[in-house]
């Protein structure tokens, strides 16, 4: 074999150890897993040398254990309020099961959960069944985790801290006749999300060192925005947490309001209340601008 066949030979074998590394140490079965269902006989112990006192499995089982606890701790540190909503055991059991499912792909960590939520709702328990017929605990499990991501989306998101947002005294400003003709558009940063339990509430509990038990049931709508890089969670009524989505900058308030009365939205305030309204989103930074 030439030096170029060499070469092409030793990086497919390098690249078929990487590959071979990278199985074992995400697996979360560990060295009786999957991964090696397909290895030669003896292939950990020709890949990875033991030591005076551990064998080549047990070698190997710490990288394991230690990438599945790194991933973990990330878990723990997103979702604080779900650990003590689930504890830890059924908590890790759930976050395994997801990274099973959707192992990380890229270098960095910031998307890691981005589609835990969505997976607790596909395997939740009874989930072929109708709302009304399964279990509702999972339902404020799913609320929770929801919130939690957001939080970290609108932590981690475009702000407007350098954006130069109007101050809540440049919309009380604006002639009554006129603030119908504004443009208001949602923060890029804000969400705004409805809820069938209080979660917002429950995590504030746990935030305030308190042990809270889960809360009853009850239909809430949460805007989560960010002001000088902190972010704010407040509860407003459903109407309104149906305008603040619908507000993009390219209709008016007056059109805004005809657009969700057309969508038999009940309740929403006329331009004459809206104005102070309008003034309170904008000093949480829950509006870019009007």
């Amino acid at each position: 074999m030439n030096e170029d066949g060499e070469m092409i030979a030793a990086a497919t074998e390098l690249g078929r150890l990487q590959r071979w590394m990278q199985e074992a140490v995400t697996d979360r079965s560990g060295i009786a897993g999957g991964y090696a269902a397909g290895n030669r006989p003896g292939e950990v112990e020709r890949i990875v040398l033991p030591s005076a006192s551990l064998t080549s499995g047990e070698r190997l089982a710490i990288y394991t254990r230690s990438y599945h606890a790194r991933l973990l701790q990330c878990f723990a540190t997103i979702f604080p309020s779900l650990l003590h909503a689930l504890g830890q055991d059924l908590f890790e059991a759930f976050a395994l099961d997801y990274l099973h499912h959707h192992p990380p792909h890229s270098y960095t960590l910031d998307h890691l959960a981005d589609a835990f939520p969505d997976h607790l709702a596909a395997t939740r328990p009874e989930a072929g069944l109708p709302p009304g017929r399964r279990e509702t605990w999972p339902d404020f499990i799913i609320d929770l985790a929801r919130l939690e991501l957001a939080l970290l989306h609108v932590f981690n998101g475009d702000g407007v801290e350098d954006a130069a947002p109007p101050l809540p005294c440049d919309i009380a400003s604006v002639p009554q006749h006129l603030v119908g003709r504004l443009l208001p558009a949602l923060a890029p940063s804000s969400r705004v999300l409805r809820f069938g339990y209080p979660v917002h509430e429950y995590l504030r509990a746990c935030r305030r060192g308190e042990m809270p038990g889960h809360p009853a049931a009850r239909e809430c709508c949460v805007v989560i925005s960010r002001r000088n890089y902190r972010v704010l969670i407040n509860e407003v009524l459903p109407q309104r947490g149906a305008f603040l989505r619908e507000a993009d900058g390219e209709r008016t308030v007056e059109q805004l309001l005809l657009s969700l009365a057309a969508q038999g939205v009940e309740g929403v305030e006329g331009i004459h209340m809206l104005r102070d309204v309008l003034c309170e989103w904008a000093s949480w930074c829950a509006l870019a601008g009007v």
